[in-house]
């Protein structure tokens, strides 16, 4: 199966890039949640 890029979707040039950057938003979000837990959660 090959996909072809058609009405409403990405190039698979931007799929690629798109995926890592909202993974990694998403790793820096939950870093972030744990930090502020394990520095702030007790003050």
């Amino acid at each position: 199966m090959a996909t072809v890029a058609g009405r409403g979707s990405w190039s698979p040039v931007l799929q690629s890039p798109a995926l890592v950057a909202g993974c990694g938003m998403a790793a820096l979000g939950f870093a972030v949640l744990l930090c502020f837990q394990i520095t702030g959660g007790h003050g």
